[in-house]
């Protein structure tokens, strides 16, 4: 019926991998896809791919940018040129509908910032969601990689299609605090009970994941005391998902990470008794190809 308007979003390129509604009135394909010269040649796909007099051009998501992950020598960011042409030349695209993806950054909740898989690679991302926005999280307009302004850049490109915005509102006020000198400190292991939320014996052969624990974001310690500890912790695909921090009677002995130290890595132990395995969740694959998520 006309009640409720079905839609699927998948790049151009990908619509019939993406979606089993091809020439379906039923469902309407949209796209989506970053910043270009030109938008027709991904137009035309959606319409070949949506029932005949069923596909309006629409552009659900046009990315102003791309995720920065941890580790990556600078953040994902594009130049105001390319944000003034990519938006132009959709806003000149006779009859197109359009949302920028993001219009305005900010960070993730919690521990939800997410992960990928590019290459075949683990790559975990950052905590801000800016996504080379236009408008930052404080409200200010956003410099590219090229220093320009990207806010004015967007602006500009719209506006000389469809005539001048209304005015800005004013930035908003910002204060300076001055340096703030944090006298106290707590150590890790002396906040473990504190901090807890559970605490299980498990079985040193088989631990239990996250999962099985019901944590479902953050940190869990796994603590092994023995005298006879390994001397090396070996890792594989299927032992090490996300970031693992090693503690050997309380003293950092080495950090495991499944972005950079897989296929297989090892990572030395002095001797010691006690063993502190603190495993951080750094984020679910949001998308990529693999076999572990």
């Amino acid at each position: 019926g006309t009640d409720v308007v079905y839609t699927t979003v998948s790049p151009a390129r990908n619509l019939m991998k993406g979606s089993p509604w091809h020439n379906d009135s039923r469902v309407l394909a949209t796209v989506d896809g970053s910043l270009a010269d030109s938008y027709d040649a991904d137009f035309a796909a959606q319409k070949a791919f949506n029932a005949p007099g069923n596909s309006p051009k629409m552009w659900t998501e046009l990315w102003t940018g791309w995720f920065t992950h941890w580790l990556d020598e600078q953040a994902a960011n594009k130049t105001a040129k390319e944000y003034g042409d990519g938006v132009g030349a959709m806003a000149a695209t006779p009859n197109a509908s359009f949302s920028l993806y993001m219009a305005h950054g900010g960070t993730s909740f919690g521990y939800f910032s997410g992960a990928n898989i590019l290459d075949g690679a683990y790559v975990a991302d950052i905590t801000s969601y800016d996504y080379n926005a236009p408008i930052g999280e404080a409200g200010d307009h956003t410099t590219g990689a090229d220093g320009g302004d990207t806010f004015a850049a967007i602006r500009d490109a719209i506006a000389a299609v469809y005539g001048a915005p209304p005015a800005e509102p004013p930035a908003v006020a910002k204060t300076a605090y001055g340096s703030i000198h944090l006298e106290e400190k707590a150590a890790l292991f002396d906040q473990v009970d504190a901090l807890a939320t559970c605490s299980v014996r498990a079985d040193a052969a088989a631990w239990p994941t996250q999962e099985a624990l019901g944590q479902a974001h953050g940190f869990t310690l796994f603590t092994v005391q023995r005298e006879d500890l390994p001397e090396a912790l070996h890792f594989a695909p299927e032992t090490l998902h996300d970031r693992v921090q090693a503690f050997v009677d309380g003293a950092a002995a080495g950090v495991a990470f499944r972005g950079t130290c897989l296929p297989n890595c090892s990572l030395p132990l002095p001797r010691g008794g006690r063993l502190d395995l603190l495993l951080e969740n750094t984020g679910r694959v949001n998308y990529g190809s693999g076999e572990l998520f």
